[in-house]
């Protein structure tokens, strides 16, 4: 799997298996972890006696876990390798899924999220992000895109097989399920990771090259944009804000269309169909930024996410074309907090200080995720439908694409 010059030569470079890898990781800690549940929370909230308040609470406790792990990461990391701090993070996620397996108190689905939080990170983005830094000097978005496909291909595969063994055999025989295909994928990244290309005697993917793309993508190797305070204050709000719709917006799918009239048959359907979206977009909007640009590809991927958002509101109509609508633009719209992030803080921050960006803005947008989590079920609870807080959510995300083309109209060649 070694190659020499890191491009040329008859052999895949190993950096592909990592981005592969990479694939596998998202799978389980956004994929399952994150993304299928909202097909879990109709379920539990009917079979387990649980309010709209107390779901949306769930996800508070899942949010804040996964800032815990934010915080930490960088230092599980070099205190075990990125490798075996993936491994610990494959563990605490299947035994998070066990627990919501047996357990049925509202304290237990607790505990489980405080371990499957901290999964989310140990294994999320940020050492992703991380990982294709160190593998790939050359096509880092097209890279990035493929490394986190994983979570919509799982958004594809599951949604019918959750619905089907939970409506068949019930939600512990679903939770077992999905902790042993975890338990399965886990030990195939483990023997596959490498932390760095230098620990098997590699060079990075694209070592000694330049890529070429347009004026407005900034592939750079020493040079660097220096951003204001007042600029990283709009950035970081703009993280902030996006936590409300690609956090608790989109973890609330499942029980917005459910109280909207929709069937589980059908949302399960529509969950596939947003992962298939979502894996295309993950591949497609990478090569875009690769080919034009932040700028346009923040237009791109950033007006997706508010007609996804204006699409929710309109659910209240009962109509399947807005379902339809939510999906395919959410799909794209989605990779805002994750492949984004990785271009912002490429175009945006010295090469030395990308790592370190890459985490502070996750941070932020994980903070978002937390502070906006109570509000769908207690717009739900008090006003009886879950729309109010997906108005909110529209105007976050259009706020959220101005700032950033702001500071990038700031910095424009």
């Amino acid at each position: 799997m070694r190659t020499e010059s890191g491009t040329g030569g008859k052999r895949i470079h190993y950096a592909w298996v990592i981005c592969v890898t990479c694939t596998l990781m998202l799978f389980i800690a956004m994929g399952l972890n994150s993304n299928v549940f909202s097909v879990y929370l109709p379920y539990i909230l009917r079979d387990r006696g649980f309010s709209d308040t107390q779901g949306s609470l769930l996800m508070t406790v899942k949010f804040f876990f996964t800032i815990v792990g934010m915080l930490t990461v960088d230092r599980v990391c070099r205190m075990l390798s990125m490798r075996r701090a993936v491994g610990l993070a494959i563990i605490l996620e299947v035994c998070s899924r066990l627990i919501f397996a047996f357990g049925h108190s509202y304290a237990a689905y607790c505990f489980g999220w405080v371990l499957g939080g901290i999964a989310y990170s140990w294994a999320g983005t940020v050492p992703i992000s991380i990982l294709i830094g160190r593998w790939f000097k050359s096509r880092r978005g097209l890279a990035f895109g493929i490394g986190t496909v994983g979570s919509a291909l799982a958004t594809i595969l599951m949604p019918s097989v959750i619905t089907a063994l939970v409506s068949g055999a019930g939600l512990a025989t679903a939770f077992f399920a999905e902790a042993m295909l975890t338990l399965v994928l886990g030990l195939i990244i483990v023997i596959a990771l490498r932390d760095r290309p230098e620990d098997i005697g590699l060079k990075p993917f694209g070592y000694g090259e330049e890529e070429h793309g347009s004026t407005n993508n900034r592939e750079r190797s020493g040079s660097a944009v220096r951003l204001s305070k007042a600029e990283w204050c709009m950035l970081s709000t703009a993280m902030l804000l996006m936590g409300g719709p690609i956090g608790p917006g989109f973890s609330h799918f499942g029980v917005l269309l459910t109280s909207e009239g929709f069937d589980a048959g059908t949302i399960a359907a529509l969950m596939t169909y947003f992962g298939i979206i979502m894996a295309v977009a993950k591949v497609a909007c990478g090569a875009l930024y690769d080919r034009a640009g932040g700028w346009w590809g923040n237009i791109v991927i950033g007006g997706a996410l508010v007609v996804g958002m204006w699409a929710c509101c309109m659910t209240a109509t009962g109509e399947l074309i807005y379902a339809v609508i939510i999906m395919t633009a959410f799909g794209a719209g989605i990779t805002m907090c994750s492949l984004s992030v990785t271009i912002w803080a490429k175009d945006l921050c010295p090469e030395s200080g990308y790592d370190a960006a890459i985490k502070w803005l996750t941070v932020i947008y994980s903070v978002g995720t937390l502070v906006f989590s109570p509000l769908p079920g207690l717009f739900s609870d008090h006003l009886g439908s879950y729309i109010p807080a997906y108005v909110l959510f529209t105007a976050f995300s259009l706020i959220c694409l101005i700032l950033v083309q702001i500071v990038y109209w700031r910095h424009r060649e």
